[in-house]
């Protein structure tokens, strides 16, 4: 039997949920950080000029997106570089949707079972994606794949600042 929920606003009994989200955000910075560095790179353009470019492009999917189409026209030194690029630019695109479920979802814990879910009522009920349950370590797993892309893609494109 379902139980009910309560909106939750703060997550004061959850300290490994909120440790984690927080490393959500900072991995996802540094992932940003190495889209940018590729848009500057692929794009041929000094790191300031993409980054005044790359933050005015007004989504994660739009940036990818642009990053992606630039990218069939870079020729870089070794062919399997942008064979590398294209998948780890992908590979961050597909992993956000992930972090959109956390960051868009309406957060509620039951009242009997004291468990922290999402709902996404946008999603149709039989898709079975209209309640997620939250959980640290799946929020750490995340992370840890998002990290292990972005240092990927920072070493096909290191960091350059003017």
């Amino acid at each position: 039997m379902d139980d009910t929920y309560n909106d939750l606003d703060a997550l004061p009994n959850n300290p490994d949920i909120a440790e984690a989200l927080g490393n959500v955000m900072i991995v996802w910075a540094y992932a940003e950080a190495a889209l940018s560095f590729a848009f500057a790179s692929i794009a041929g353009m000094p790191i300031n000029m993409a980054l005044a470019g790359f933050y005015r492009i007004p989504t994660f999917e739009a940036r990818t997106n642009t990053l992606l189409a630039f990218s069939q026209e870079w020729t870089p030194d070794k062919p399997e570089k942008k064979d590398q690029a294209v998948k780890l630019i992908e590979n961050l695109k597909r992993l956000s949707k992930t972090r959109n479920d956390w960051v868009h979802g309406i957060w509620c814990q039951a009242n009997r079972t004291g468990e922290i879910v999402t709902f996404h009522l946008r999603a149709p009920e039989s898709s079975g994606r209209r309640r997620k349950p939250i959980k640290a370590h799946d929020i750490n797993d995340h992370v840890q794949h998002v990290r292990a892309s972005a240092e990927k893609l920072r070493g096909i494109f290191p960091a350059v600042i003017d």
